[in-house]
């Protein structure tokens, strides 16, 4: 789940009002998605020259900001809307790159310089909250790994087996995604989840894989 929006209130004196909203409801890694920073001058002063920077974590990219973003001047009451794309790195072995974002809360600050009319220079930093879930692939990917291990480990031997254990995993962790009355016991959500689904289904065998399928 994503935090869509991060307010800062303009009642402090000195303070913007700003509000931030994602275009994805669930952002993964690998996945490009844009933040919609509006600004609204709520005092009562001309704001002139508004100027920002961005600190993102690791592996989250901005895209290029047009010129007129740049630098903003807001009459009291006017606001404007800065629109920011951001790509989000894949892990290496999933064919991503080295830097990529980790899964959960990531915090980032969007900071505001600016100066009021006839006043002195400010600063404002809002802090961004937005929540990380690992990539479908990389799931998959921990699914088949994991029944191929487990196979091996329990027959002692690589065989077409083995392969056909992989893809059970796969299969059922696709299942358990896509069906509400599949429940595994294992929280699927990450490279590890896919692991251990797989691990038991290749150790275990089919049996264990046909006793999470829907009954019909």
């Amino acid at each position: 789940m994503v935090m869509r929006l991060a307010a800062v209130a303009g009642s402090t004196d000195n303070q913007l009002a700003v509000e931030v909203t994602t275009s994805a409801k669930v952002i993964h890694r690998g996945d490009e998605f844009k933040l919609d920073i509006n600004i609204t001058n709520t005092l009562e002063k001309k704001v002139e020259s508004i100027s920002w920077s961005w600190v993102l974590p690791p592996g989250l990219n901005p895209g290029p900001i047009e010129e007129a973003d740049k630098h903003i001047t807001l009459t009291p009451g006017s606001s404007r809307t800065i629109s920011i794309s951001i790509s989000s790195g894949r892990p290496w072995w999933v064919g991503g790159s080295r830097k990529c974002p980790g899964i959960g809360s990531q915090l980032s600050h969007f900071n505001l310089m600016f100066s009021l009319e006839g006043g002195k220079d400010h600063t404002q930093s809002v802090p961004i909250t937005l929540d990380i879930l690992a990539s479908p692939l990389e799931v998959y990917v921990g699914a088949i790994v994991g029944g191929i291990m487990g196979s091996m480990i329990n027959t002692l031997s690589l065989s077409w087996n083995t392969v056909v254990s992989g893809l059970l995993g796969l299969f059922l962790v696709m299942i358990s995604q896509r069906r509400t009355d599949v429940q595994l016991g294992v929280a699927v959500e990450d490279a590890v989840g896919g692991l251990v689904v797989g691990f038991l289904v290749g150790y275990l065998g089919t049996s264990y894989f046909k006793g999470f399928l829907p009954k019909t």
